[in-house]
C-alpha cells in the first residue's frame, strides 16, 4: 500500500520567505525635552548602546536627563552636549 504526500508550503520555495530586519522601535529625541518622563530611553554614542533605561528626570532647559536605577545599574545622568544621542520608544 503507497501513501502518497500531499506538498507542503515549505516543499514550495515561492511560500519561503526571506526573514525581514527588525524595524528599530526607537526614534531620535531632536529636543531632549520632548520627552516624558516613564518613557523608555537609549543613550547613544553613534552605533554604540551607552545606556538603556526609563527616563526618571529632566534638566528644566533639556540639556540632561537622569534614567532610572535598574537591577545592578546605578542611577545616570547624560547631558546632551556630550554628543550623546538620546532615543525614545516609539
Amino acid at each position: 500500500m503507497s501513501h502518497s504526500l500531499g506538498r507542503s508550503s515549505m516543499d514550495d520555495p515561492a511560500s519561503v520567505h526571506s526573514p525581514q530586519p527588525i524595524a528599530d522601535p526607537l526614534r531620535l529625541a531632536d529636543e531632549w525635552r520632548a520627552c516624558r518622563i516613564g518613557d523608555v530611553v537609549e543613550i547613544r554614542s553613534g552605533e554604540t548602546l551607552v545606556r538603556r533605561g526609563v527616563l526618571e528626570s529632566e534638566m528644566p532647559d533639556g540639556s540632561g536627563i537622569w534614567i532610572a536605577a535598574n537591577g545592578v545599574t546605578t542611577r545616570s545622568f547624560f547631558h546632551k552636549d556630550n554628543g550623546m544621542e538620546l532615543w525614545v520608544q516609539a
